[in-house]
């Protein structure tokens, strides 16, 4: 065991502690990169649903206004008049020719249209227009019925997507309901990687402003380096540091990290390039991306994919192991870190 004042001189250990805070740095990277993936997956969940949920609602909208299509079909006869005086002609001629096949003493009658108004009303009138009534009527009726079929048929397709439309609904409000378990979890290990490492920060080896992945990047890297000895000082390399990120605003905020690394790229690139910590940063929080993107890719393939069907147990089964081993070993490693510093300062 030493002294702080006497471990802030030594290059060996800050080289060491330097390590893992940069470290440590990179897991709150991880657990913030993990919370945005989760917000983008519940996000995408979220626009689905509302989505799908609209699309039902336009089903619902559909099918009724198609059964009170139904109950609105005409069944009324088309063109009863000329369909009366076609019949009547008909009608006429027929009984003519059958007047004088089975009653020859009457064909004069006949031929006055019968000896009374009565005979004319019924058989060149009423007869006639009962036969045209009917066969428009039947006409109508067939024209309806396979309408009506055809409208049924139109329905039960569409009843059939909305059922499946909400049964998909269904599944998403399970997995909505998963990630915000797992954005729940996630904002909890934040929590607890921030305690971890405000202890591990509690010895006054690094202040608070370097307490953040670019500076403590650069400044292990001065260290490992032997460009700098000590941390603090005029020749430490949190000097060093500043002087060389003079133009660009550093600050804690991991959200918007990859901004940091692509502000200072461009705005170095006039003074020979971005020193080579930037682009290990931007290689390992890549990575890093694409680790999480891998474990939650059934998750995030339910709110991008339409064609993903996987159930919200399904989807638990696949990360839940992967994220709970993803804490443990970020926890188990600022656990380690903060043993580390306190076995050489107590």
């Amino acid at each position: 065991m030493a002294s702080i004042s006497t471990l802030k001189q030594d290059h060996e250990f800050l080289k060491a502690y330097m390590s893992r805070a940069r470290e440590i740095e990179y897991d709150r990277y991880r657990l913030y990169a993990l919370q945005e993936h989760l917000n983008t997956a519940h996000n995408n969940i979220q626009s689905r649903i509302r989505s799908d949920e609209s699309q039902m609602r336009s089903l619902r909208d559909d099918m009724s206004r198609m059964r009170q299509n139904i109950q609105n079909l005409d069944r009324k006869p088309a063109n009863l008049g000329s369909r009366t005086v076609v019949v009547a002609i008909v009608y006429f001629i027929a009984l003519y020719f059958l007047c004088q096949i089975e009653w020859i003493d009457n064909i004069l009658d006949l031929l006055t249209f019968g000896s009374s108004l009565m005979f004319f009303l019924e058989h060149v009138i009423l007869i006639p227009l009962l036969i045209a009534y009917a066969i428009g009527s039947n006409e109508a009726n067939q024209k309806a019925d396979e309408q009506e079929r055809k409208i049924r048929s139109q329905i039960r397709d569409k009843e059939q997507n909305r059922m499946k439309i909400e049964k998909e609904i269904i599944r998403l409000g399970g997995l909505l309901d998963y990630s915000d378990s797992c954005l729940a979890k996630c904002a909890e290990q934040i929590k607890r990687h921030d305690a971890k490492s405000s202890a591990f920060y509690s010895y006054g080896f690094l202040h608070e402003k370097y307490q953040n992945l670019i500076a403590a990047t650069e400044i292990f890297n001065y260290l490992d380096a032997e460009v700098c000895y000590t941390i603090a000082g005029p020749q430490g390399a949190a000097y060093h540091f500043d002087q060389i990120y003079a133009l660009n605003q550093i600050n804690n905020n991991i959200t918007g990290l990859r901004g940091q690394i692509s502000s200072i790229q461009s705005r170095m690139r006039a003074y020979g390039g971005a020193p080579a910590a930037i682009y290990t940063i931007s290689d390992r929080i890549s990575k890093a991306d694409r680790v999480i993107d891998d474990m939650l890719k059934p998750m995030l393939d339910s709110g991008y994919n339409s064609n993903t069907s996987l159930s919200p147990v399904s989807v638990k089964k696949e990360i839940g192991n992967s994220t709970a081993d993803y804490f443990a070993r970020i926890q188990s490693r600022a656990d380690d870190y903060i043993s580390w510093t306190r076995r050489r300062v107590d």
